[in-house]
């Protein structure tokens, strides 16, 4: 069997593969924004300076990976330490929780960015 236009077939795979991985990226980076926001909605707050400290950092090599931080000096002690009283609503292990609780919003998320051509 012959394959008529192999190479322009090849090109479309080659394009296909390269808006796959730029669509994996993005929705990497969108999960990472919206983590970003829920753990900001229970962050415990004070004065505002843990909450205002939270961003978040895509991977600039162009791989598919972001990281949500929080650069506060004491945001290990506050996400960590659970004995610590909070407002309510506001709670620690805020990045964890706001990860787990979200889990089929954020798969939502990443399947129809990925799907996106």
């Amino acid at each position: 069997m012959k394959i008529r236009n192999l190479k322009a077939v090849k090109l479309a795979i080659k394009a296909h593969r390269s808006q796959m991985k730029q669509n994996i990226r993005a929705a990497v980076i969108m999960v990472a924004l919206f983590v970003q926001r829920e753990s900001q909605l229970i962050v415990p707050v004070d004065t505002g300076n843990l909450k205002n400290s939270a961003s978040t950092r895509p991977d600039q090599s162009g791989k598919p990976k972001a990281e949500v931080v929080y650069t506060a000096a004491y945001a290990i002690f506050v996400h960590e330490i659970e004995r610590y009283r909070h407002a309510p609503g506001k709670e620690s292990k805020f990045l964890v929780k706001a990860v787990y609780r979200n889990m089929p919003r954020i798969l939502d998320i990443f399947r129809k960015r990925v799907e996106q051509t």
